[in-house]
């Protein structure tokens, strides 16, 4: 990404663009196109084809969500054969569609969410893929029981700032907007 904008992949295939990606996940985990920029990023696997239609809807259980720039690193958009990029308004959105907090980018985040939900669940697995089945294919999948209880034993996801009273304006001076 540069500027916030995707980078055109391979020869500019993208740069001619005159649609929204359908790469931005709704609350209840749909993946829509909308021009509205996130302020989280993640994925689900490679989920588009050579012509960037969507052909699945996961096809890992490992749903991550990751801060936009991290350590400089640059990715072409789409490239075939590579994970989806998928973008969040913020965190919440990413946690009620089922993801979690990336080991790397975030992995203050990550251990606080871990040590949240292995407590409310009172475990001593790690968070990974969501317990029990993957997604559901007959419908949206929603907050998982394990995030809700990571929530109520004291875990705080970033909001957008947008969001009344948000931890993210606390956490980063306002530097999400």
């Amino acid at each position: 990404m540069t500027d916030g904008h995707p980078q055109a992949a391979h020869g500019g295939r993208l740069a001619g663009l005159d649609h929204p990606l359908r790469n931005r996940v709704s609350p209840a985990g749909e993946l829509i196109a909308t021009t509205h920029r996130g302020t989280m990023y993640g994925n689900r696997g490679v989920l588009h084809n050579e012509d960037l239609a969507l052909v699945r809807r996961y096809q890992v259980r490992r749903w991550l969500v990751c801060v936009l720039e991290f350590r400089g690193r640059r990715r072409p958009m789409m490239r075939p054969g590579r994970f989806t990029e998928l973008f969040f308004l913020d965190e919440a959105v990413a946690l009620a569609a089922g993801h979690r907090p990336c080991a790397e980018c975030r992995h203050a985040a990550y251990q606080s969410f871990r040590t949240a939900w292995a407590a409310a669940l009172a475990l001593p697995a790690r968070p990974g893929a969501a317990p029990g089945a993957p997604p559901s294919r007959r419908g949206p999948r929603y907050l998982p029981r394990a995030t809700v209880a990571a929530i109520r034993a004291g875990y705080h996801p970033l909001l957008h700032p947008s969001a009344s009273g948000t931890c993210a304006e606390e956490e980063t001076g306002g530097a999400l907007g």
